[in-house]
């Protein structure tokens, strides 16, 4: 899942659909088509929705450094603390990147299933 929400939300969903989700791994992608994708999301929130976050791509690369997907995920919930300072929101991180700052969001692999019962 493309992360532009944090990690405990996306589990949260999963476990109020009698989903048990763990994570994964945790990484992260500069944004593609940054105009139409986070301009939906300015949209979105600007009718309330949200929220949602992106992070500066420099900041992501520090962050993340060497770390692979799967230690990544292992350190989950330690690299949103990390993140937290740094997070844009919609309307940020549109202007962000018309002033010329490459924009990026965390990447979230959920293995789950369906809870018995």
């Amino acid at each position: 899942m493309g992360g532009r929400l944090p990690v405990k939300d996306i589990i949260a969903m999963a476990q109020a659909a009698d989903v048990h989700a763990e994570v994964h791994t945790y990484t992260w992608k500069e944004q593609s088509e940054p105009d139409d994708v986070i301009g939906g999301y300015v949209h979105h929130q600007k009718k309330g929705l949200g929220p949602f976050h992106w992070y500066p791509v420099e900041v992501l690369k520090n962050v993340f450094q060497s770390l692979s997907a799967a230690e990544a995920g292992a350190k989950v919930y330690q690299l949103e603390a990390q993140l937290e300072p740094h997070k844009l929101d919609a309307l940020a991180a549109y202007d962000a990147y018309k002033r010329g700052i490459k924009i990026g969001h965390t990447v979230v692999v959920v293995r789950s299933c369906l809870l018995q019962g």
